[in-house]
């Protein structure tokens, strides 16, 4: 969870989407600044321990056509693993599925994550996306 060193593969005007809607409806986050500073409040609040991702498998796509659905043409790496979040109560493993669009200068601007929420927001008793769009609203 060295945050600092994941943020040097992002571009500063990086986007980073959650799953918990649809393409218009989704919590998103825009810059560098804002995604590590989400996931270093996450780890605090939720009492993350660890998480250990494994079992990958990705695909590079290079999208040269006509882009469809808000996406952009150039270079993706569509990723499919599992990440095994400890928690101090639990460790739960969940499949995720992530979207990387990369920039010319090879950063990724675009973090699109598609799966199953539910274990985590059990686990922790609330749902954390939910309240950052309640303090975003107030």
């Amino acid at each position: 969870m060295d945050y600092d060193a994941w943020a040097e593969t992002l571009s500063d005007d990086v986007t980073y989407s959650f799953p918990d809607g649809d393409q218009d409806t989704r919590t998103t986050l825009i810059g560098k600044k804002a995604i590590v500073d989400w996931y270093k409040n996450f780890k605090t609040a939720s009492g993350l321990q660890s998480m250990t991702m494994n079992e990958f498998n990705s695909m590079p796509i290079n999208v040269t056509g006509d882009a469809k659905g808000g996406a952009s043409k150039g270079i993706y790496v569509i990723s499919y693993f599992t990440n095994s979040f400890a928690f101090k109560s639990a460790t739960i493993p969940i499949r995720m599925n992530f979207s990387l669009h990369f920039n010319a200068d090879r950063k990724i601007d675009r973090y699109t994550s598609y799966y199953d929420r539910t274990n985590i927001v059990k686990t922790l008793g609330v749902n954390l996306l939910e309240a950052k769009k309640a303090k975003t609203i107030n």
